[in-house]
């Protein structure tokens, strides 16, 4: 008996002839079906996803205009405090006078006298510059003496004297400062009491005309001027006492040095009211 699915013998011709297994069909393509309603809902999810990407992309964008704008702000009012604070740099006039016959005592004053603007300071200190800035900082000979004392040290021709100033203000003990704590309004002017420098206790046997005749006759100062609302600006002076010519100054930010304000170029001793001993 022929087995089952097995394709049974056949003769021709006296011929036994074995037929080849019958060709089965090719098997059946799987399709799988994806629900509709799964697909909808993953491309919204991929939507949201992307629509939050978009929205923190948009918020950081945000933040950093925002930085910007206030960076710029910033900036521009920097620049307007910066062109103030420019504008309104103070303007005074500094004089140095005799204090008094037979005396090498001097009269510093100071005038408040401009710009339009500012009509008064809060403080004013007026400090005694040395020849050089840098005094005290260089290489120290063994027994000489130390860089603290040769900082300390007046390195010019005068200095406050210590314990005198305007109101109450005072000269520190070294006579290098006087800080004038007070309102001065424009118009108005402060006196200060110089001194002849004295040569250093280190110098030995150096006379005190050698040591004024090293130190010249130029006084150096800087202007400290405060203005509570507006800041504080830092104005250098200088005054030969030897040249009546340059015994005032205009003193302004830009350093300039200008005639007195009566334009006439010349410099009297009356041309201040003197003030009361």
């Amino acid at each position: 008996m022929t087995p089952p699915c097995s394709p049974p013998d056949r003769a021709r011709n006296g011929h036994r002839l074995t037929l080849a297994p019958a060709r089965t069909s090719a098997p059946e393509a799987t399709v799988c079906c994806m629900d509709v309603g799964v697909v909808w809902s993953a491309v919204g999810a991929l939507g949201t996803v992307t629509a939050a990407g978009i929205a923190a992309w948009a918020a950081r964008q945000s933040r950093s205009s925002a930085e910007q704008a206030n960076l710029a702000a910033g900036a521009l009012a920097d620049i307007e405090r910066d062109r103030r604070h420019s504008e309104l740099t103070p303007r005074f006039w500094v004089r140095v006078e005799p204090g008094g016959e037979g005396t090498d005592v001097k009269r510093l004053r100071v005038m408040l006298v401009g710009p339009p603007g500012l009509d008064h300071l809060d403080s004013l200190t007026v400090r005694i510059r040395d020849d050089h800035f840098r005094r005290g900082e260089g290489m120290l000979l063994a027994g000489g003496p130390s860089r603290e004392q040769v900082k300390n040290h007046i390195w010019g021709p005068y200095m406050f004297t210590p314990g005198t100033g305007p109101d109450e203000a005072r000269a520190d003990g070294t006579g290098r400062v006087t800080a004038y704590e007070a309102s001065l309004p424009v118009g108005e002017e402060l006196p200060f009491q110089l001194e002849q420098t004295r040569p250093g206790s280190w110098m030995g046997n150096m006379s005190q005309e050698d040591w004024q005749r090293q130190r010249g006759t130029v006084i150096r100062l800087a202007i400290d001027a405060t203005h509570n609302e507006h800041g504080t600006w830092t104005l250098p002076c200088e005054i030969d006492v030897a040249r009546r010519i340059d015994r005032s100054r205009s003193v302004s930010g830009s350093g300039s040095v200008s005639g007195p304000p009566t334009g006439t170029g010349v410099l009297t001793p009356d041309w201040f009211s003197p003030f009361s001993s």
